[in-house]
């Protein structure tokens, strides 16, 4: 029973009410909130449907839901790519909350990616680069924002199939709205 229509109809309700009226029937908005937990409690439960109920004294309302396999594969990959970009990278290496600069020491220089001398204790220092926090490798793209922390992208990490035309900005730095643009260039290293 939705607390928010205890005294108001459900055709009342409003515009993001999660439930919809067509041909004089109520049904679940398949692009609430709901609907995406209903989706996801059919898959991890796998069972057959879910009865979706919202009652108040004055309505019932009651929608059987069956899987919807589209659904259910495109927010996996959604999740897939959450759990990839962010969870992973922060919970393996503290990288949205580690404060120090994006690099590791190390006393074997590496001939697949890019080494730096640390002038002061004569070791190498691996750069890391895109949410995965790698070493140069493959096909890479560079975020044109000068104030980017990360700089340089796996286009595979990112699911870029073809470097695009023009100015390119990183889902962090599209999201943040930075506008500070240098040159963009990509690179190709021979494994």
């Amino acid at each position: 029973c939705p607390y928010s229509c205890r005294e108001t109809a459900f055709a009342d309700a409003g515009q993001h009410f999660f439930l919809k009226k067509d041909d004089g029937h109520f049904h679940l908005d398949v692009k609430h909130s709901y609907y995406y937990q209903v989706q996801a409690q059919i898959k991890l439960c796998s069972v057959e449907y879910c009865d979706f109920v919202v009652w108040r004294e004055e309505e019932l309302v009651i929608q059987r839901i069956l899987p919807d396999d589209d659904f259910i594969v495109d927010a996996f990959s959604k999740c897939e790519q959450f759990i990839k970009l962010a969870v992973l990278p922060e919970m393996l290496g503290k990288w949205y909350t580690k404060k120090s600069k994006s690099t590791i020491t190390t006393t074997k220089p590496d001939s697949a990616v890019s080494m730096k001398p640390d002038s002061e204790q004569g070791e190498q220092q691996l750069e890391l680069w895109c949410y995965c926090r790698t070493g140069e490798s493959g096909e890479m793209i560079c975020c044109d924002s000068n104030s980017c922390n990360i700089q340089w992208f796996h286009t595979s990490c990112l699911r870029i199939a073809k470097i695009p035309k023009g100015k390119w900005l990183c889902p962090d730095c599209r999201k943040n709205k930075k506008k500070d643009p240098h040159s963009r260039s990509t690179k190709t290293l021979q494994s």
